[in-house]
């Protein structure tokens, strides 16, 4: 595929220098890369030219002879001719040093970022069509195709466009030949060959005017649909406006022209040619009438060259390459080209001719212009950043980043509000956890597990228990006892037993009643299941719930501490919280409310999830007191089994100056949850209920203790401008890159980054949006992503 290389220069002069935007892609496609770089100052290019036009123009009639399709002022050639210097020696020196100092200036430091991306991006087989774009008539004038650069590309051919494009809606019609409108200005001038190249070479409809009038030429453009305008004569460029000289007495401007011009291109006018002297002010007027193709001539050009060009670039508009029809671009190099042959007479010929296209068409080959084909367009080009002022340009990228990002950022909040992510925030917030380093287990904790082996043991030994009960009075007696000589701080028993102590175990019933170590559990009703009672032996202060909060995907992810009492359950308190409370009254740490009714223990704030949304949470029943529960580690304490405890197979010594936490671990009795540590839902990713007390429990006195950070949620409109930064970074990194591949690349380095803060985050106690905030981040980048934003081949936003 050929590509399309874009170089606007469109603010600047030579006392200050130029400010240039490159862009390349491939043609009839958004461009995949763009710079911006510096042309240095430079009136030494500017003068030069103004030297080398001089003295080329002293080449020419009296001196040489040759018939011009200008006439040109004798005063400086007659000086020349008395002064014996060589008007082509003379010419052709000031040509060398021009052309050397274009290649030094385009060489520059300023301009390297360009160079090297061109030399990066640009291939030397491939067909390069490459456009300046300015409306400079100094930097037209130069010979560009002479930049050292293009030697190693053969195939690149040097284009002008105008700074203001738009794209060109024109009509189609079929047709099985050219129609050229043809206008001979000069009727000394024998046209006859160039007639005969048309007709011949092209197989086209010629309509001629010779020496026409303005009104013939008016009517030709309205009443009928051309494909080729034709104009041979006299023309020159004064004070940067073209003028042709259509008869022996009338000239026109295009603005004379400028409602029939329009009506032609409208029409499907493709392309005009003006082989005539110094064209660049014709051009300049002819590319605000947006007209898809328009050769014209740098300067004086002698009548056989003009010749010899057309019959060129119609042979090369013939000609094929790799069996495929050349397009206008490539035709016109290569007659440029073969002009070199006639430099021996006619000096520098070869720099005459300059093609004008506009970028968002695609140039045509003689075929498709012989059969009224419109080639396909590029890609369509509102050119917004171009229409505004320059001083405003710079400021377009950032407002509509700031615009996109902020509607992105709203959108993606909204759709959160509404739950729609929240199974997906909580998913990725349990992945989180479990890449977090595991803390190990917490030394102040001794779990005594009741596993399916203590049960049969208890049976075996003829231990008495209630019908209902998982551990007999005799063996809860037994530990009570074993334990007692070691003081343990605080004593958690995590099993129901809502009915008495058997009558004969006045020593159960009265270290039920008595020892102020020790806590007990109920549960309070829910709407599908009644509650459960405490021991009737143990006085209300020592009696706490058990309840857990789990999320309707079945995980406990919150730690409900306090909560209203019920019937069932008379207590506001959670066993975790006052098992840690007691604990801590040992290292002299009191637990105070404060005004904000939230709980306060030594230096630390136990803040509850007061309202949603809280983090993920978009839609939960947030009464009683809750906070996010920060699991230590998968296996959370030291355990020993009931049978261990009983037969003395441990030293209990190890439960001095702990809490000892008691529960059922036997699978037989449903007491076990899911976890963020769960991968999925089998039996063996659960977590029995004593070692989700013991994590809790634990919680609470690393955070006093240890300085071991509570998980906390950021307010809504933190967790707003989170998300509004990503969306920002997303539209930022790709915004200036147009390769899908490498943008996707881009934006899983940025996921991945987004991922690592949040895990980061997250182990310094904060849990912060990460599925919204990626979310942003790509629809930000497709949003803002070149291939999305139709700015066409002139300049992306």
């Amino acid at each position: 595929m050929s590509q399309l290389v874009v170089l606007k220069i469109l603010d600047g002069n030579w006392e200050n220098g130029f400010p240039v935007h490159l862009s390349i892609g491939k043609e009839g496609k958004q461009n995949d890369f763009e710079c911006k770089a510096h042309l240095p100052k430079n009136s030494e290019i500017s003068f030069l030219y103004e030297k080398f036009q001089f003295s080329y123009q002293k080449i020419y009639p009296p001196l040489l002879g040759l018939s011009t399709r200008i006439e040109l002022e004798t005063e400086e050639s007659n000086s020349q001719q008395e002064t014996n210097v060589n008007p082509k020696e003379e010419c052709e020196k000031v040509a060398q040093k021009l052309e050397s100092c274009l290649n030094e200036w385009l060489d520059s430091k300023e301009f390297r970022p360009a160079q090297e991306l061109l030399l990066k991006k640009l291939y030397e087989s491939r067909k390069i069509r490459f456009i300046i774009q300015t409306d400079d008539i100094s930097l037209q004038r130069l010979p560009w195709h002479r930049w050292r650069f293009f030697d190693d590309y053969n195939l690149a051919s040097v284009v002008f466009s105008g700074a203001q494009i738009t794209d060109i809606k024109q009509y189609k019609h079929q047709q099985n030949q050219l129609k050229i409108l043809a206008i001979f200005g000069e009727k000394e001038l024998d046209y006859t060959e160039e007639t005969q190249h048309l007709e011949e070479i092209t197989s086209s409809e010629i309509h001629p005017l010779n020496q026409p009038r303005h009104q013939d030429i008016n009517d030709q453009l309205w009443e009928k649909n051309w494909d080729i305008l034709y104009f041979a004569g006299h023309s020159r460029t004064e004070q940067d406006k073209g003028k042709i000289y259509i008869n022996d007495t009338e000239s026109l401007t295009i603005a004379e022209l400028k409602y029939g011009l329009k009506q032609a291109i409208a029409k499907g006018l493709q392309l005009a040619i003006f082989n005539s002297c110094d064209g660049l002010g014709l051009a300049s007027e002819l590319v605000k009438l947006q007209i898809p193709h328009l050769i014209v001539m740098r300067e004086i050009i002698p009548n056989n060259v003009a010749k010899q060009f057309l019959k060129y670039l119609l042979e090369e508009l013939n000609n094929t390459e790799n069996q495929q029809p050349l397009t206008l671009n490539l035709a016109v190099q290569r007659s440029q080209q073969k002009l070199q042959g006639l430099e021996t007479d006619s000096p520098y010929a070869s720099w005459l001719p300059v093609l004008f296209q506009n970028p968002t068409t695609l140039p045509p080959t003689l075929q498709q212009l012989r059969a009224g084909i419109i080639p396909q367009f590029a890609e369509k080009s509102n050119n917004f950043p171009d229409l505004l002022p320059p001083k405003f340009r710079p400021y377009l990228k950032p407002i509509l980043l700031a615009t996109v990002s902020i509607f992105v950022t709203l959108t993606v909040s909204s759709i959160r509000h509404l739950g729609i992510l929240e199974y997906w925030e909580l998913k990725t917030y349990d992945q989180l956890m479990r890449l977090r380093p595991d803390e190990g287990i917490d030394n102040r904790l001794l779990v005594i597990e009741v596993t399916e082996n203590d049960l049969q043991y208890q049976r075996e030994m003829g231990m008495k228990t209630n019908i209902s009960a998982s551990l007999s009075d005799t063996a809860l007696t037994q530990i009570l006892a074993k334990l007692k000589p070691h003081q343990p701080r605080a004593i958690g028993l995590d099993i129901y037993r809502d009915f008495p102590v058997f009558p004969e175990e006045i020593d159960l019933a009265k270290e039920l009643k008595e020892n102020i170590y020790l806590f007990v559990i109920c549960k309070h009703p829910e709407s599908k299941t009644e509650g459960v009672k405490p021991p009737p032996e143990v006085p209300k202060e020592r009696v706490k719930f058990s309840d857990v909060i789990v999320d309707r995907d079945g995980i406990i992810r919150r730690y409900l501490w306090q909560m209203e009492d019920s019937e069932f359950c008379p207590t506001k308190h959670s066993l975790s919280m006052a098992l840690a409370q007691n604990y801590l009254s040992f290292e002299g740490i009191k637990a105070e409310i404060t005004p904000e009714s939230d709980l306060r223990i030594g230096q630390v704030l136990f803040q509850r999830i007061q309202a949603t949304p809280a983090g993920g949470y978009q839609n939960i029943d947030h009464r009683g007191y809750q906070m996010l529960l920060n699991y230590r580690s998968r296996k959370i304490a030291e355990s020993v089994t009931l049978k261990q405890v009983l037969q003395n197979e441990v030293d209990l010594s190890i439960a001095k100056d702990k809490i000892v936490i008691i529960g059922v671990t036997a699978d037989s009795i449903k007491d076990n949850f899911f976890t963020p540590y769960s991968l999925n839902r089998e039996s063996s990713q659960e977590m029995r209920g004593v070692f989700v007390q013991a994590q809790m429990t634990s919680q609470i006195i690393s955070a006093v203790l240890d300085d071991r950070s509570l998980l906390k949620v950021w307010q809504w409109w933190v967790d707003g401008l989170w998300i509004w930064s990503w969306s920002v970074i997303g539209g930022t990194l790709v915004s200036q890159i147009r390769s899908v591949p490498i943008s996707i690349i881009v934006n899983v380095v940025a996921i991945l980054i987004l991922y690592g803060s949040c895990l980061f985050l997250l182990i310094q106690g904060y849990w912060v949006p990460l599925i919204p905030a990626a979310l942003g981040q790509i629809l930000s980048s497709l949003a803002l992503h070149p291939s999305h934003i139709k700015s066409g081949s002139i300049g992306v936003i």
